[in-house]
């Protein structure tokens, strides 16, 4: 499926990052999932939290329902994940989040993709068949390099445009939404609940 009406990206777009932070802390049962929308990579314009279950199968639909019911919503044009599971294996459906948001999705990694490593992380974890499934799905897809450190899946949007985006809130290593994204969520998970 094909969706794409940037046709010019713009200086301004405005770009959701969304991480958990690095989740690292245990014994927690539920994390904060943060997203940081920005217009390009200079100007923060809004912060959504969302909360997941660590090791559980909530992560799309959390994802989805924390993007839609924004006041931000109708202005988002992106949405950028820096891996596809959160909480340590709340895997998301990247495809399905594409589908339901209306919005594209860049997943920016800075290394490829283990997904033998991921599969063997998610045995006797709960949902372990759905989250299979997944992974098989995604082994489907194309993993494109945008440079010689970064590989991409890309959902609703043309290479040449996700490569602009990035061009655009690209700030040292990471685009800027992802990173203030992981600022936030990183000291939102490490408050007491």
């Amino acid at each position: 499926m094909s969706f794409s009406e940037l046709h010019v990206v713009k200086r301004e777009i405005r770009v959701v990052g969304i991480d958990d932070g690095n989740f690292l802390l245990q014994n927690r049962s539920e994390i904060c999932l943060v997203g940081v929308i920005f217009r390009g990579g200079e100007w923060l314009d809004g912060v959504l939290r969302t909360k997941i279950d660590v090791n559980g199968f909530d992560a799309t639909k959390k994802i989805v329902r924390m993007i839609k019911t924004s006041n931000h919503y109708g202005q988002i044009r992106i949405l950028i994940f820096n891996k596809i599971y959160f909480g340590k294996s709340n895997i998301v459906n990247v495809q399905q989040v594409f589908e339901k948001t209306k919005k594209p999705t860049i997943v920016f990694m800075k290394k490829p993709l283990n997904l033998d490593k991921l599969k063997l992380n998610i045995r006797n974890s709960p949902y372990m068949n759905e989250k299979l499934k997944l992974l098989e799905n995604l082994e489907k897809q194309r993993c494109l390099r945008f440079n010689k450190k970064i590989w991409l899946f890309l959902h609703g949007i043309e290479e040449s445009e996700a490569k602009k985006v990035l061009e655009i809130t690209l700030k040292d290593s990471l685009p800027e939404p992802l990173r203030v994204a992981r600022l936030i969520a990183s000291a939102l998970n490490r408050l007491k609940s």
